[in-house]
């Protein structure tokens, strides 16, 4: 491929997000909505107080809810805004259609490990055109600004598994730079705290025969140890405010319980969901509990189980299996005729994604297969887990899973080619 061409993949991967996003924006009635609850009640005004040298505090309290990631982000925003004389919300969804362009980027060459450029590209104009990513940008979700970094780290890491032809050092790079990106998206969104283990079990996996177990270890302690000392300056902080240890944020434990309760609680804006009389009994019980403070921490949540499991077992499977199934298609707003249409989508998703992943296992020889594969999933199967334990909702799982939509190119390409008799790949 010429140069030319490539750079003409580099250029585009900025202007065609764009393009589709603002079509989006101005052409799908979902206009841009900033009533998001955590943004308005939490990230904007903790942000509004860095901007003005407050602190990071929120009503006189350090504002531990959230990480400080987006809050920081918000606030050189404002300030920028303010030097500027330029509109706050501008800079926003300009910033976030730049974030998103550099998301797209990274998608490319992540799709690229496996396809051709001009089929990866493609690819990731599937993966930008899913509506649940577009539905992330027509709000100030925290998502907008952590993802690219995630798909960077995600892009070494694969990238240092596959390339066998390079020196150690260059490895060894890759892994720090990998640990760094992840160790900001979690200060961005704690979703990913568990990550660096699964990168770790990743290189040990695939690198054991290839390099010694001393290099290994390097590679772990460049990766995890990049990751710690990126987030060390806030979680020392944190720890300081609050006395005690609570991992990136004070909001992990309020989210497990509201897995718990939201069956029963609306808080004003959802819609009641109907569930099995087992299932209703365990989160009433949970609401019962947490509004007579007796399900604030993590050992009371063990004797809520405990108890649930003596009394309630049918529950607790309940609980378990209605989480795993919402995970795919609910929204926080429990809003059925949404969740329906999102049911269809998913499915329609799901079968196309079946069929590519057949086709590159049992029709392609696609190098690099196997730790692609691996790798999305294990993190599909890390993130769906995480929603699992906390509200079980599409919007946490969509970072991760929006990525199999180069199985959906795979598919389509697949059909194309027998359509119109195209010798695209090699077939076993």
């Amino acid at each position: 491929m010429s140069f030319e061409k490539k750079d003409l993949f580099i250029i585009l991967s900025f202007i065609i997000p764009i393009l589709i996003i603002l079509l989006f924006w101005n052409f799908s009635g979902f206009h841009w909505n900033a009533q998001v609850p955590d943004y308005v009640n939490f990230y904007y005004p903790v942000g509004k107080n860095l901007a003005e040298g407050k602190g990071f505090f929120l009503n006189g309290k350090f504002a531990s809810r959230y990480p400080p990631g987006y809050p920081l982000i918000i606030s050189l925003i404002i300030r920028v805004s303010q030097s500027l004389s330029v509109s706050y919300v501008l800079l926003l969804k300009i910033l976030i259609l730049i974030s998103w362009s550099f998301s797209f980027l990274l998608v490319f060459k992540i799709f690229n490990i496996l396809l051709p450029k001009d089929w990866a590209f493609y690819s990731s104009i599937i993966w930008i055109s899913n509506p649940f990513n577009l539905y992330i940008t027509r709000s100030p979700l925290s998502e907008n600004f952590f993802i690219p970094f995630y798909y960077l780290s995600l892009f070494l890491l694969i990238h240092l598994l596959i390339n066998s032809e390079k020196n150690y050092f260059y490895k060894l790079f890759l892994s720090i730079v990998s640990g760094f990106a992840l160790g900001i998206g979690a200060l961005i969104r704690p979703i990913v705290i568990g990550i660096p283990f699964i990168y770790a079990f990743l290189i040990v996996f695939f690198l054991k025969k290839s390099l010694s177990w001393d290099k290994i270890i390097y590679l772990l302690i460049g990766l995890i140890g990049s990751f710690i000392l990126t987030i060390f300056p806030w979680q020392k902080e944190l720890n300081e405010h609050t006395n005690s240890f609570k991992l990136l944020s004070s909001g992990g434990f309020p989210s497990i319980r509201d897995g718990l309760t939201c069956f029963v609680e609306t808080k004003g804006y959802r819609d009641e969901l109907k569930i099995n009389q087992s299932l209703r009994n365990l989160s009433t019980e949970a609401l019962k509990r947490k509004r007579q403070n007796k399900l604030e921490n993590y050992k009371q949540l063990l004797v809520f189980f405990k108890d649930q499991y003596h009394k309630n077992k049918i529950g607790l499977i309940s609980l378990f299996l209605t989480k795993a199934y919402r995970s795919w298609f609910a929204i926080d707003s429990q809003k059925r005729k949404q969740e329906n249409y999102n049911k269809i989508f998913q499915l329609i998703f799901l079968f196309f994604v079946s069929i590519g992943i057949y086709l590159s296992f049992f029709k392609f020889r696609f190098k690099n297969l196997k730790p692609w594969f691996i790798t999305i999933g294990l993190l599909v199967l890390y993130n769906w887990a995480i929603t699992i334990l906390v509200l079980s909702i599409l919007r946490y799982m969509i970072c991760t899973i929006s990525l199999l939509s180069i199985f959906i190119g795979i598919t389509l390409f697949y059909i194309y080619d027998k359509i119109f008799r195209v010798e695209r790949f090699v077939e076993n």
